[in-house]
């Protein structure tokens, strides 16, 4: 089977991602699959592939992990913390489905997350 072409590379798609985040109330609790179904009004087929109805692009199933990666290894930069330490040590499924919590952070809170991150042993 031939996957359609992803028109979007995975780090804009975070990048808006962020964006998005960004304005989301201090203290929602949310996925980033949510974040995107709300973002892009995205579909989801069969093989877990997502189609966009807002915008032609495809975002194939693999794509989630890369754009959750790089949306929260960014997320400092942007003064955000998102929280899914309530979830760490479970079995939770993909990372695209594991809720965080949004906190717009200072520098002092994104440290003190580091070092329970570095505690917990991630």
């Amino acid at each position: 089977m031939r996957y359609p072409t992803q028109k979007y590379s995975n780090e804009k798609i975070g990048y808006e991602l962020l964006q998005y985040i960004s304005y989301l109330d201090e203290g929602e609790e949310i996925t980033i699959l949510e974040c995107l179904i709300q973002l892009y009004d995205l579909v989801e087929d069969a093989q877990r592939n997502y189609y966009s109805n807002k915008r032609d692009f495809t975002l194939l199933k693999d794509s989630c992990i890369q754009i959750c990666g790089y949306v929260f290894s960014n997320a400092p930069k942007m003064n955000l913390l998102l929280d899914n330490s309530k979830y760490w040590g479970n079995l939770n499924g993909l990372p695209e489905n594991i809720p965080f919590i949004v906190k717009h952070a200072t520098p002092q809170s994104i440290r003190e997350y580091e070092i329970k991150r570095m505690e917990f042993g991630m």
